[in-house]
């Protein structure tokens, strides 16, 4: 690279200064004595007749030897105040020149380095080299090979596990027929039943139920729970509910328990589907005869139906206080209730038989006849899919 104009004129002078110190000590040690008489400037180390000729040497080419007897005499010790001054302004227009020449190459390389910069645009990048040949390529040289490939895409496929129940596909409720103990499938939109299986046991059910993880559980004459096999009407006896009777409805909760109505103490009850057992939650307020109760999640209450005053009411789920709704109009005597969690929709029963559907304002329209032998005290509507009730 050529060098600068400023750092040239530097260096020449740092020698320069240099030169005239270092000369300067070296002739203040080695010259004579000289005599009181000056000599004619003739004759000083010119002429051979001189008697006292000036002997002025050149300094040795190695000032470190330490056979250089005169060059450690000027180091070590100055013959006067006046060398030793001499040399210290020497020395600092050395220092001064020396400090000159490397901010002036400071300055430069800055400048360099600017003009560098202005050449190239923020958003140009050297290109990579695309050489692998490892005799020719530089240690800073970026190759193919030292790129990372993608990483593959993580993100899974949407898919339901396969051991997870699913919504059912149709609409449907079940129902017991008491009078031939038999577990029905009811079509929503007719209110025909197709008989599933038969039960094993001459006790009644008034109300029946699935609970939020799909078990169906049916309250056995109002006083204790039981647990029935949608596929084989197997029951498995659950507990008693304890203080509280007549329960004749029974209804899911928002997790794997139920809620109950005791019409005898006019309670809304908490069974606990691992031992039957219930817990009284409130006062309803009202005096229940017949009644039924279903789970809105929707309205986040209970909905239930006396069969005494043909009312439809609201209960409270945390401390069971009823509310009138509106009166149905429709004669209830027994009564089985339940809302389709598929739909939305209200569906009933009664001592006719009949499937039916109810408004929350107080209409409701008969849909079909059910075929049973006798009054209708119960429904189930699933909350998950049941694989071997389809295509009854």
């Amino acid at each position: 690279m050529p060098l600068n104009k400023r750092n040239s004129s530097s260096s020449n002078t740092i020698l320069a200064v240099t030169m005239l110190a270092f000369g300067s000590a070296c002739s203040a040690d080695d010259a004579s004595p000289v005599p009181s008489v000056a000599p004619d400037v003739t004759d000083v180390g010119v002429s051979s007749d001189s008697e006292s000729p000036v002997d002025v040497q050149a300094p040795d080419s190695n000032p470190g030897d330490p056979g250089d007897s005169s060059l450690q005499d000027s180091v070590s010790e100055p013959d006067s105040p006046g060398d030793t001054a001499a040399d210290a302004i020497a020395g600092d227009t050395a220092a001064d020149a020396i400090a000159d020449a490397q901010v002036s190459a400071d300055a430069d390389a800055a400048t360099t380095d600017a003009e560098a910069e202005v050449s190239l645009p923020e958003d140009t990048a050297p290109p990579l080299s695309d050489s692998v040949d490892g005799g020719s390529s530089s240690q800073d040289s970026v190759t193919t090979a030292d790129i990372p490939p993608p990483e593959p895409d993580l993100v899974e496929p949407d898919a339901p596990e396969p051991d997870t129940a699913q919504p059912p596909t149709d609409l449907y409720l079940l129902s017991v027929d008491n009078s031939s103990h038999t577990l029905q499938k009811v079509d929503v939109t007719t209110g025909a039943t197709t008989d599933v299986c038969q039960l094993n046991t001459t006790q009644t059910y008034p109300s029946l139920t699935f609970s939020r993880f799909n078990g169906l559980y049916g309250s056995r004459d109002g006083s204790q729970l039981d647990r029935i096999d949608p596929c084989t009407c197997a029951i498995s006896p659950i507990g008693s509910y304890g203080a509280y009777s007549g329960i004749y409805g029974i209804t899911a909760d928002k997790s794997d328990n139920l809620f109950g109505v005791a019409t005898v103490q006019d309670w809304l009850v908490s069974i606990s589907t691992d031992t039957g057992v219930g817990t009284g939650l409130g006062a309803l307020g009202y005096d229940f005869t017949t009644s039924g109760g279903t789970w809105s999640d929707a309205d986040a209450t209970l909905f239930a139906i006396n069969g005494g005053t043909d009312g439809l009411y609201t209960v409270d789920p945390i401390l069971g206080t009823a509310t009138l709704l509106s009166t149905l109009d429709y004669d209830f005597g027994t009564v089985g209730i339940e809302l389709h969690p598929g739909n939305g929709v209200i569906y009933a029963c009664s001592s006719a038989g009949h499937l039916l559907s109810v408004d929350p304002n107080g209409q409701v329209t008969d849909i079909g006849d059910m075929g049973q032998g006798g009054s209708c005290t119960n429904l189930a509507a699933p909350w998950l899919q049941v694989p071997c009730l389809d295509g009854i």
